[in-house]
């Protein structure tokens, strides 16, 4: 999943439907928009998604970034170490938590200019 924390009221976040979309920061042809200032997204299958926040003149500015999510083959519990380690060892990046679901899947992320424009944004990955 992914978690949009902003100031509510000066920004929000919209999902785009396509990349040409996005790259031309079309925000009236969204598909869902969203301004609590604490919005969840659910990255349940597999392909890109692309976001960009709604106030005019922000997408142009960077506000904007694409999950792209892949199906893995991550297992549905922790497996029993088979090689000593620390552990206090953080888990890679790359490889997030496995959930309980059937299919597990893991996102890599593309960020453009959203913390440089002052959008407190938590992106987070489960």
């Amino acid at each position: 999943m992914a978690v949009f924390k902003y100031t509510s009221g000066l920004h929000s976040v919209v999902e785009l439907p396509n990349e040409s979309s996005y790259k031309s920061c079309n925000t009236g042809s969204a598909l869902d928009s969203k301004s609590s200032g604490n919005d969840v997204v659910k990255l349940t299958k597999a392909g890109t998604r692309y976001f960009a926040c709604g106030t005019l003149g922000h997408c142009g500015q960077g506000m904007k970034m694409k999950i792209t999510t892949v199906a893995g083959n991550t297992p549905s519990s922790p497996s029993s170490p088979s090689s000593p380690s620390s552990p206090s060892s953080p888990s890679s990046p790359s490889s997030p938590a496995a959930t309980s679901s059937s299919s597990s899947l893991r996102s890599v992320t593309s960020l453009f200019g959203i913390a440089a424009l002052s959008v407190p944004l938590l992106l987070s990955m489960f």
